[in-house]
């Protein structure tokens, strides 16, 4: 599953952007926020959520890597 992006939350640092080594992420045109522009990138190393100072991404293992 690709990370979840609490918009509320996010104050659009760009930490994760700068950070996330499968580059998942974008900022949106337009202030739209931060974007996960490229889910299927995603490595699940779960850097963008413990980087992430406000608490605003979410990244849930798929069940395969849970076992």
């Amino acid at each position: 599953m690709a990370p979840r992006i609490d918009q509320v939350k996010c104050n659009l640092c760009g930490v994760c952007i700068e950070n996330c080594p499968g580059d998942c992420f974008e900022m949106g045109a337009g202030g739209d926020g931060v974007l996960v522009a490229r889910p299927l990138t995603c490595w699940h190393c779960g850097a963008c959520e413990v980087d992430c100072s406000v608490g605003a991404i979410y990244v849930e293992l798929p069940i395969m890597m849970l076992a």
